[in-house]
């Protein structure tokens, strides 16, 4: 475009000299030292003109070779750069795609020319974790720190998830807590601890952990309601396995009082009040938690197999949740119990009776052979031990005899 300006320009010079100089075109003598030069005043203003624009386009020559190797390594640059892009969006795409030795070898290729190769061995630790090459996992997260110290958070992080997958949870646990340490407040990290935390089956740092998952939307409510109460109960059973009372009550005192209205959570403590040997404690916290609270098959179950001293007590209690909501196969099988206990064989096997036409297993059938026993009804008897024994055959899934 500049050319034909310029040629224009020219063309429209050359006109209009012609034009002035056609009725006189002038005389111009140069002398130079022993030379002189005669020439019209038009091929000088001529001469003149393309000495001027030869000399323009000397420049303009010279002053792009000048600037030639700048271009040419800036381009040189330009187009490294974009094989490493290319190379790192199909590195990427391999990796999401499971391909992770391509994926290994596409990041690495043209990481020298990568704007943020830091970003690049990040991505190819990933995939040698998925080989199992541990050895350069951890090699190339060393020189993405090196290569950008600042990244140091998402490193880490990084480093923790993937030790984490491996089960490497003692190093898991060492990278966490120092990020933790760096940055209480992640909401990552902290998933990262809550999750190490489960696989551990850690519970007391769970429940230390959960208040500020919850508070940071790390886990849904009910996700952590969830967890909450598990670990509440491993704590119950672990502390009731020790067989010290003290340390059972003291994992029972901590429980939020929520919890220990929970029907799941009371039917473990009362479970392992009596492995510690204070059945009577145990017998008056679930008629406590069922007529105060209400109750699940389990409560009601261990309630008849927690005989303690005073059994009639106990009976008298069961039969008053009787034409109510706790009207249920389970229920009818605990007044069997009880009744058992008591000798009170017609009662035991009214009760029982009732629990099978409502649909009881096995076990309701084992108690009524041992009433029709006590009743000298033999036949009754074994009919009731062949029915209890198909029962059992055919669902394994019922609860074990008792």
């Amino acid at each position: 475009m500049k050319l034909l300006i310029f040629a224009l320009i020219a063309l429209t010079a050359g006109v209009a000299i012609a034009l002035i100089t056609k009725d006189d075109p002038g005389h111009v003598i140069l002398s130079i030292h022993n030379y002189t030069i005669e020439t019209s005043v038009a091929v000088l203003v001529i001469a003149i003109t393309v000495g001027f624009i030869a000399f323009y386009f000397l420049f303009r020559f010279l002053g792009m070779l000048r600037k030639a190797p700048k271009k040419i390594s800036r381009w040189s640059r330009q187009r490294k750069s974009n094989k490493a892009n290319e190379s790192m969006i199909r590195g990427m795409v391999a990796l999401n795609s499971g391909l992770w030795e391509s994926a290994e070898q596409l990041l690495l290729s043209h990481i020298s020319d990568c704007k943020k190769p830091a970003l690049n061995y990040i991505s190819a630790a990933r995939a040698a974790q998925q080989q199992g090459a541990h050895e350069r996992r951890d090699r190339y997260l060393k020189i993405a720190h090196q290569l950008d110290p600042s990244a140091d958070m998402t490193i880490g992080i990084t480093q923790a998830e993937l030790q984490l997958n491996q089960s490497q949870y003692e190093q898991a646990l060492a990278t966490l807590k120092r990020l933790h340490a760096d940055a209480p407040k992640n909401t990552l990290i902290i998933k990262l601890l809550t999750r190490l935390h489960i696989e551990l089956k850690d519970w007391e740092r769970l429940i230390e952990l959960l208040p500020l998952a919850r508070k940071y939307g790390v886990l849904p409510g009910k996700e952590c309601d969830q967890w909450q109460k598990q670990a509440h109960q491993e704590l119950l059973m672990a502390a009731g396995a020790t067989g010290n009372a003290d340390h059972l009550n003291s994992s029972w005192q901590r429980a939020p009082r929520i919890l220990r209205q929970d029907s799941d959570i009371v039917a473990i403590y009362a479970q392992q009040l009596a492995s510690c040997g204070d059945i009577d404690k145990a017998i008056k916290l679930i008629d406590q938690q069922i007529s105060l609270h209400g109750s699940n098959n389990k409560l009601l179950d261990l309630y008849g197999q927690l005989q303690g001293s005073e059994v009639l007590t106990q009976m008298v209690h069961a039969e008053k949740w009787l034409n109510d909501e706790h009207e249920t196969p389970t229920l009818f099988i605990t007044l069997g119990r009880l009744a058992i206990a008591n000798q009170m064989w017609d009662k035991a096997r009214d009760y029982l009776q009732c629990g099978i036409n409502q649909g009881a297993g096995p076990q309701a059938y084992q108690l009524i052979a041992k009433v029709y026993d006590e009743l000298g009804e033999a036949d009754q008897a074994n009919a009731s031990y062949k029915l209890g024994l198909e029962r059992a055959t055919n669902n394994t899934s019922l609860p074990g005899l008792r």
